[in-house]
């Protein structure tokens, strides 16, 4: 079947296309985003996935299918949707703004950025809060559509907090 070595840590989500995406990420916090996706009626057929590879020439997300498409992204930096660091990532459609809406931990920030499409291209991170100052040691930075009012106008954004014994 294959290694998914930047699926150690995912993040599924049902799209109105009909797709689940899996934004993966690699174990700990330090990787890059990676993405896959499957029909939502296909989720248990392996050979169904399909890895995103990058764009071509004019803009459109490339594709690649089964075991060969999570080998051919392992080791290609034109795969990534987020670049490193990411860490405890969400997505989640906005209706308000128009855009996919994700959220995760870049080093010792909590960050969000938005694009058009669930593969991308993403914008640049924009910071939620400081890990050091703003919330001690917080992480995670989690939402969903059901964490939303007014149409997506105000969300509202779950962050844990650890104190070191």
């Amino acid at each position: 079947m294959g290694v998914a070595p930047n699926f150690a840590q995912i993040y599924p989500f049902l799209a109105e296309d009909g797709y689940v995406y899996l934004y993966g990420i690699p174990g700990g916090r330090s990787g890059g985003t990676k993405m896959g996706r499957v029909e939502a009626e296909k989720i248990e057929d392996f050979s169904a996935y399909e890895y995103f590879t990058g764009y071509d020439s004019d803009g459109t997300p490339k594709w690649r299918a089964g075991s060969s498409g999570l080998s051919y992204i392992k080791q290609r930096d034109s795969a990534y949707v987020i670049d490193m660091p990411c860490g405890e990532m969400c997505v989640t459609y906005n209706a308000y703004l128009g855009k996919y809406l994700a959220l995760y931990q870049n080093g010792s920030s909590l960050v969000y950025r938005t694009a058009d499409n669930p593969w991308g291209p993403y914008s640049k991170p924009e910071t939620i809060l400081k890990t050091a100052t703003d919330v001690y040691l917080g992480y995670g930075a989690f939402t969903c559509q059901q964490m939303a009012d007014n149409g997506g106008q105000r969300i509202w954004i779950l962050v844990s907090e650890w104190w070191p014994i």
